[in-house]
């Protein structure tokens, strides 16, 4: 099964950082995890069981994860860049990042953003119980020493707050 996270996930505009302490983003932009100002960033997404139903998904295997790039303006790659993911009961990230026993996907490898469809087909797949939540964990780690910039991805405000990021300068966050 491909899941597309635009596709009925995505976010509030809160942020966590741990460089400046801050838990909201002034500038509006949506949560992407490809947020490049920093040079280490961690992004959950919680994805609601209820929401995969009505979108036809059953119990079963996901092979592939998308993201829908809007604004891409790195040509830049982004490090390690590492995806994770997890069932769980939680229903939203108000608390903050979750921390079940996650099965990575794919990565970590090095990373070139393009824009329009990012597709990431999972070299182990995820097999989804079809009535657990799904917590999605994206991270990269620029080891280099350089800033790749941003890239957006689309999202739509949910009823509930569906995803939670932190980025540093200074602490890796994968």
């Amino acid at each position: 099964t491909d899941f597309y996270v635009d596709a009925g996930i995505a976010t509030t505009e809160t942020r966590n950082t741990n460089h400046t302490g801050k838990t909201t983003w002034e500038y509006g932009e949506p949560v992407s995890p490809f947020s490049g100002y920093y040079l280490s960033c961690r992004t959950q997404y919680v994805i609601l069981a209820s929401d995969l139903q009505k979108t036809g998904f059953i119990a079963g295997n996901f092979n592939s994860i998308g993201l829908f790039v809007l604004s891409n303006y790195t040509s830049d790659y982004y490090e390690n860049f590492t995806i994770k993911m997890a069932q769980t009961s939680a229903t939203d990230l108000s608390g903050g990042f979750l921390s079940p026993s996650f099965t990575t996907v794919w990565g970590a490898t090095d990373y070139y953003v393009n824009s329009g469809d990012n597709t990431f087909t999972f070299s182990s797949g995820f097999t989804w119980d079809g009535t657990s939540n799904i917590v999605v964990q994206m991270c990269f780690d620029n080891t280099s020493s350089y800033y790749p910039w941003e890239a957006y991805v689309r999202s739509i405000n949910m009823p509930y707050q569906a995803s939670y990021q932190s980025f540093s300068d200074y602490d890796d966050q994968c």
